[in-house]
């Protein structure tokens, strides 16, 4: 019924891939007495290299996070 490809072939019906990077972003919220009294992000941390379609017009992928801090 379906030929199944193999890696060469998906590559040239896909158009290709692409390796972009991925990072890590943290949003700090700090608590004091039940209160926000302050937030901020902190450094942007490399990850790994992830593999996407070339056609992706993404340069880069963000994974965000929270953390909750209690002073």
């Amino acid at each position: 019924m379906f030929k199944s490809l193999n890696q060469n072939e998906m590559l040239k019906v896909n158009g290709g891939v692409k390796y972009i990077p991925v990072y890590s972003l943290t949003y700090y919220i700090v608590h004091k007495g039940g209160k926000i009294i302050s937030t901020y992000y902190g450094p942007k941390t490399y990850l790994r290299l992830e593999c996407v379609a070339s056609s992706d017009p993404r340069t880069e992928i963000v994974k965000r996070y929270t953390k909750d801090l209690y002073v």
